[in-house]
């Protein structure tokens, strides 16, 4: 799966609902829920993003 999302917000709050809904689209298109493999044992091997915090505090805020 590729996604390329493009925001004008740099908060962890915007990042989080950008990746809910990534999210939630990506499960309803394949049937399955979102899984990183270095946390559940399947899923995703690679999650790439620019690395600014607010990208971090969002996908902290998701898989918390």
């Amino acid at each position: 799966m590729v996604v390329r999302a493009f925001t004008t917000s740099l908060t962890g709050l915007a990042h989080q609902i950008l990746f809910r809904r990534i999210f939630e689209i990506a499960e309803v298109d394949t049937g399955q829920r979102v899984q990183f493999r270095h946390i559940h044992g399947s899923g995703f091997e690679t999650f790439m993003a620019d690395g600014h915090k607010g990208q971090a505090l969002g996908i902290y805020l998701i898989l918390t």
